[in-house]
C-alpha cells in the first residue's frame, strides 16, 4: 500500500512553529492534525537499505586492517574491533589476533590512560578473550579505581568508558552502581558533546538511568544536532550526540535528520565514512545505537483526509484575512482625504491672512477664524483615528 512518512520527534513538538502569533482557528487546526499524525506514529527501520549500507561499512573496515591484523592505532583497533563485532557477529572470530595484539599494547605500556584501557579491554571481550589472564589483571585494576565525582571532573569520558567496560564484564553490581552514582554527577554539556554524549551514552545504556533524567542534556545535544553540520572537524561531536540520543531513544526526527546528514556527507561508496577507518568504526557505534526510530506513517487516503481538514481550515482564514486587508485599505484611503483636505485648509487660511492684513475687514476675521478651527478639527479627526486603530 503506498503510504507517506515523516520524521517524528517526542508527541506535542512543534516543529518549530511558534503559536503564539497564530489565530485560535489556525491553532486549533495544528493541534488536531498533530493529534492525528501522532496516532499514525510507528518503530520503524531508520533509514531504508541503511542497514545493508552499514554492513558494507563493517566489510570495509575489516579489510582495511594492516598485515599484522590490527589498525593503525591501539584506539582505531579497539573502537573498530567493537563496529565490526556490532554489525558482524560472526566475523569476530577473525579478529583475535586484534585483541591479542592490543592486550600486548597494553602489557607493554601503550594504553596511555583509562579510555584507551577500558576501550582495548571491551575489544579483546568481543573477540573471545575475556579469560586471558591480562584481561582479568586488568579488569580488576578498574574495579579498584576510584568512582568519586571529583577524580574524573576533568575527564568524565574516561569514566564512563571504565563503567561500560565494567558492566559489559559483568562485575558486581555493586560496584557499578557506584560508578553509575558517580558519573550521573558529572553530565555537563559544557564538556561538548563528544565528552558529554559518552557520559550520557553510559548513564542510559550501561548504568540504567532512566533518560528522562536527563532531558535538558539530551535536548541541547539534540539542538546542536540540528545547528552544525557534519564535518571531519565536527565529526566527534556529532557522533558522541548521537550516540547518546540513539541510546535514549528520544527525539526521534533530530536523530533521523542527523543519520541523513551523516550518510549524504560523510558515507563514501566504498562503504567507509570519510575513508578513515576510526570514523568509520565511530560512525558504525553510534549507528548500532539508532537502529530504529519513531516516525509517523500514514495510508495516502488518511493523509488526503488531514490535508483536506488543514486547507479548509487555511480557505476559512485566508478569507478572513482578505477582509481585514480590505477594511484597511479603505482605512488608508480616508487617510489620505483627511490629509488633503487639511492641506486645502491651511492654503486658503494662508491666503485668507494675507488678504485681511491688506484689507483689515471684520468679516475676513472671522472667515480666517473659522478655517483655523476646521483645520485643528481635521487634524485632531486624524490623529485620533489613528490612535484607534493602532489600539
Amino acid at each position: 500500500m503506498s503510504r507517506v512518512e515523516r520524521s517524528a520527534g517526542k508527541p506535542g513538538d512543534t516543529d518549530g512553529v511558534d503559536d503564539a502569533p497564530l489565530s485560535d482557528s489556525l491553532r486549533s487546526t495544528l493541534s488536531t492534525l498533530r493529534s492525528a499524525l501522532h496516532r499514525h506514529e510507528q518503530v520503524v527501520d531508520f533509514r531504508p537499505g541503511a542497514r545493508e549500507r552499514l554492513e558494507q561499512a563493517a566489510d570495509w573496515l575489516a579489510a582495511s586492517r594492516g598485515p599484522g591484523g590490527f589498525w593503525s592505532s591501539v584506539p582505531t583497533t579497539a573502537l573498530s574491533a567493537l563496529a565490526i563485532a556490532s554489525w558482524r557477529p560472526g566475523f569476530a572470530a577473525h579478529l583475535v589476533s586484534a585483541g591479542r595484539w592490543l592486550l600486548d599494547m597494553g602489557a607493554k605500556g601503550y594504553w596511555n590512560n583509562e579510555w584507551d584501557a577500558a576501550v582495548c579491554l571491551r575489544g579483546a571481550q568481543v573477540v573471545g578473550l575475556a579469560s586471558d589472564p591480562y584481561y582479568q589483571k586488568r579488569i580488576a585494576a578498574l574495579c579498584a579505581l576510584d568512582p568519586d565525582p571529583a577524580m574524573w571532573r576533568a575527564r568524565p569520558h574516561h569514566a564512563a568508558q571504565v563503567l561500560a567496560t565494567l558492566t559489559s564484564a559483568g562485575v558486581d553490581a555493586n560496584i557499578t552502581s557506584r560508578w553509575t552514582s558517580g558519573l550521573a554527577d558529572l553530565v555537563s554539556f559544557g564538556d561538548g558533546p563528544y565528552v558529554c554524549g559518552q557520559v550520557v551514552h553510559a548513564l542510559v545504556r550501561h548504568g540504567g538511568v532512566d533518560p528522562r533524567g536527563l532531558d535538558d542534556t539530551l535536548a541541547k545535544l539534540a539542538n546542536y544536532m540540528q545547528k552544525s553540520s557534519w564535518s571531519t572537524a565536527s565529526f566527534f561531536d556529532h557522533v558522541g550526540a548521537l550516540i547518546s540520543l540513539g541510546a535514549a531513544g528520544t527525539r526521534g526526527g533530530e536523530v533521523a535528520s542527523t543519520v541523513d546528514q551523516l550518510f549524504s556527507s560523510a558515507y563514501r561508496f566504498d562503504g567507509s565514512f570519510y575513508q578513515e577507518a576510526l570514523f568509520t568504526a565511530w560512525a558504525l557505534l553510534a549507528l548500532r545505537e539508532v537502529t530504529t526510530v519513531r516516525k509517523v506513517v500514514i495510508d495516502i487516503p488518511a493523509f488526503r483526509e488531514s490535508f483536506w481538514r488543514a486547507d479548509h481550515a487555511l480557505q476559512r482564514i485566508t478569507a478572513r484575512e482578505q477582509q481585514e486587508r480590505g477594511a484597511a485599505r479603505r482605512a488608508g484611503r480616508l487617510d489620505v482625504l483627511h490629509l488633503c483636505g487639511l492641506v486645502v485648509v491651511l492654503v486658503l487660511t494662508v491666503v485668507v491672512a494675507v488678504h485681511w492684513n491688506s484689507s483689515g475687514s471684520l468679516l475676513i476675521s472671522v472667515v480666517i477664524l473659522g478655517l483655523l478651527v476646521a483645520s485643528c478639527t481635521a487634524y485632531l479627526a486624524y490623529v485620533i483615528r489613528r490612535i484607534r486603530r493602532k489600539r
